[in-house]
């Protein structure tokens, strides 16, 4: 996908896994993500590089527009 995706506020995603690594960059707002590894929060400015793996919900607290 290379396209803008769009969070709104306290959103969540369900669990989900990703076939192949990625990227992301975060333009406004915030999310967080779990996973085996760890958990972590990718805020405005942060670029996000995962190989493939599969991670519970992503929340989005503060929204992350598109």
């Amino acid at each position: 996908m290379t396209a803008p995706v769009r969070f709104p506020p306290r959103s969540a995603m369900p669990m989900h896994r990703h076939a192949l690594a990625y990227c992301a960059v975060v333009l406004e707002g915030s999310y967080e993500e779990r996973s085996a590894d760890g958990r972590w929060i990718a805020e405005a400015g942060d670029l996000v590089i995962h190989r493939g793996f599969m991670h519970t919900p992503t929340r989005s607290a503060r929204g992350v527009p598109g």
